[in-house]
């Protein structure tokens, strides 16, 4: 049995059905691939550190959201005094991933050696805003890093 397709070519019912079912498997990896494109916005509810730390020394910082996902989330943090705290990256902001089906992510900080006490401010905002602003932070804290 000959079909003929709109462009006026005739084929076989064999490679009619090929051609149908690459069709629907490009259309199904297109929407898988979309799917992987997706971007879930996490948003930071709390960020903590220690209230104080030795300069020298490395210190956790933990990020909470308000719910978990079944996909792993980002957010922005930063702080107000990139000269004596280095991120992981070794630049501020640092992109923390909260894995999926969690609702928190921690990651090390870096005090520089001071000569006298130094405060700063760990900020966090969502990763679609823009940390400089301090209108997009959505969580602080505060630390003071000592000789």
């Amino acid at each position: 049995m000959n079909r003929t397709l709109h462009t006026g070519i005739a084929t076989t019912g064999h490679t009619f059905r090929s051609r149908i079912a690459r069709i629907v498997t490009a259309f199904y990896l297109l929407t898988l691939s979309a799917a992987a494109l997706a971007h879930v916005v996490t948003i930071p509810i709390h960020i903590s550190t220690p209230s104080s730390v030795t300069g020298g020394n490395n210190f956790t910082t933990s990020v909470g959201i308000g719910s978990a996902t079944s996909e792993n989330g980002t957010v922005l943090v930063s702080t107000t005094r990139p000269d004596i705290l280095a991120s992981p990256t070794g630049s501020w902001p640092y992109t923390l991933t909260v894995p999926a089906n969690t609702t928190s992510g921690a990651f090390s900080v870096s005090a520089s050696s001071v000569s006298s006490s130094q405060n700063a401010t760990m900020v966090t905002c969502a990763t679609n805003e823009d940390i400089s602003n301090p209108n997009n932070w959505r969580a602080t804290c505060s630390v003071t890093v000592n000789p």
